[in-house]
Formats: C-alpha cells, sequence, structure tokens
C-alpha cells in the first residue's frame, strides 16, 4: 500500500522482528498506512529542520519518499555546485537529481547512480493534483 521497506519501518516506526515478521505487521492496511505516513511526517521534518520552506519541504520528502534521502542529498548537493538554489525543487533540485543518471556526475556523490525521471515525475503528479484540488476546495496557503 504505502511500499514501506522492513528497513523503514524498524527505523521509523520501531516496529520490531525479524523482516519477515515486520513484513507481515506491513501487510496489515492500518499499519502500513500508519508506518508511510509517520515516515513522510519524518522527511518533512527533516528538509524543515534543514531551513527549507514548508512548501519545499514536502516536495523534497515526496521525493525523498519515492528515491530516498541519500539521492535527494546528493542532488541538493549537486544543485549547490552547479549554480541552482539547493532549497528549491522545480527547475533546480529536480535538475540536479538528473545529473545523478549520468556517470561523470553520479561518481562524485555518496549515494551513485539514481533513477531520477521518478522521482520527478512522483513530484509533478502530486503537485499537479494538489493543483487541482485547491481550484475546486479553497486551501490556506
Amino acid at each position: 500500500l504505502m511500499q514501506v521497506l522492513p528497513s523503514t519501518a524498524r527505523k521509523h516506526a520501531k516496529l520490531k522482528g525479524t523482516n519477515d515478521e515486520i513484513i507481515r505487521q506491513l501487510l496489515v492496511p492500518e499499519v502500513n498506512i500508519r508506518v508511510g505516513t509517520s515516515y513522510l511526517a519524518w522527511l518533512i521534518r527533516h528538509f524543515q529542520n534543514d531551513s527549507v520552506s514548508p512548501r519545499q519541504s514536502i516536495r523534497f520528502a515526496l521525493a525523498s519518499y519515492n528515491v530516498g534521502l541519500g539521492h535527494v542529498k546528493d542532488a541538493r548537493a549537486l544543485a549547490r555546485t552547479n549554480g541552482y538554489d539547493e532549497n528549491r525543487w522545480f527547475h533546480n533540485v529536480e535538475k540536479a537529481i538528473r545529473l545523478k543518471k549520468d556517470p561523470r556526475w553520479y561518481r562524485q556523490t555518496r549515494y551513485g547512480y539514481c533513477r531520477a525521471e521518478q522521482p520527478i515525475a512522483y513530484v509533478s503528479r502530486i503537485q499537479t493534483r494538489y493543483d487541482v484540488y485547491t481550484r475546486h476546495v479553497p486551501f490556506d496557503d
């Protein structure tokens, strides 16, 4: 449901047991959703603690949930190196994460190669859906 790895469940939701036992726990939808949302909330706080605006923190958290926190950290460093804003996703870190597909760039990073198109599409789809919803139901930003 939330595609949570046992290692993430162990670390961020304090689930205990062997990987098989944790996988069985994650098969319970309520547990799976609680673990996934807990991890997503942790990611959002992580970026907010790093002086990223709340709106950008959500985008970075979504990208991290999809591809891994390490790849997003690498992309932020590449953004800084290449003159992009490391605290903005669209047109900045989004561009930098694409560099992690190129050996000239990913060899310079801690976490190496990244399937960059997936987190880019993931964040874009969620942002588009959010924009559509807010046109129909006003939210305070």
